[in-house]
């Protein structure tokens, strides 16, 4: 629940800012998204943070999601997917919580739509791809909001969050399956057996294509071409 900033010339520290977490939380950490004003960030209280890099201090702050239910596993509110930042709209999904896009000046709300997700979102052309918690992928419109399409033939496969592979739609599937969807109408177009599952790889984008790591080592090329 800490983030910190170092100089980049001696690695000198700079500041840090500490959220307040519940006692129950995810295994899971959001990764923040840096320009060169602000430092964005989720957490597990279900809060993003926008900081001031020269700082540290807290522009504004709001919570996306918040917590309901009586059990502590009914209140957990976790954002542990990245944040993005497209044409000045924060994008930013939580766990029992909501997919909101938010003004990334003033953290006011553009729109939101009521998703469940640990994973990131992807933004793909006018779209923000989302996978719930139970396997059902979602393309919502980036500017109004709006449901594009749904796909619920995946769903309790394990997916892995939603990457990009020339302008088209790749999950992952606890089994090592690999599925390729149409950006338009989210209907799958390919499919092929991996050596690595969903869930536990680590993924990167490179040129046209991306490199899958798995827990066990094993690195994967996945293109089309």
């Amino acid at each position: 629940g800490k983030v910190s900033a170092y100089s980049t010339a001696d690695g000198s520290f700079q500041w840090s800012y500490a959220a307040n977490l519940p006692s129950l939380t995810l295994r899971g950490t959001s990764t923040p998204f840096v320009n060169e004003a602000y430092t964005y960030a989720g957490f597990a209280n279900g809060k993003i943070v926008a900081i001031d890099n020269q700082t540290g201090g807290v522009v504004w702050q709001k919570a996306i999601s918040l917590p309901k239910g009586r059990s502590e596993i009914e209140r957990l509110v976790d954002i542990d997917g990245a944040v993005n930042l497209v044409d000045g709209l924060l994008y930013v999904t939580g766990y029992q919580g909501n997919l909101v896009a938010m003004d990334a000046l003033t953290g006011s709300v553009v729109w939101q739509q009521p998703v469940s997700s640990a994973a990131s979102a992807l933004m793909l052309g006018k779209a923000v791809i989302v996978i719930d918690e139970s396997g059902v992928i979602l393309a919502y419109d980036a500017k109004q909001g709006y449901v594009l399409w749904q796909n619920e033939t995946l769903k309790y496969r394990g997916l892995s969050a939603p990457m990009e592979l020339d302008s088209k739609v790749l999950v992952l599937d606890a089994s090592g399956h690999a599925h390729l969807l149409n950006l338009d109408d989210g209907a799958i177009i390919g499919r092929t057996k991996l050596g690595v599952s969903g869930p536990q790889v680590g993924s990167l984008r490179y040129q046209d294509a991306i490199f899958l790591l798995s827990l066990d080592g094993d690195l994967t090329r996945l293109g089309l071409k």
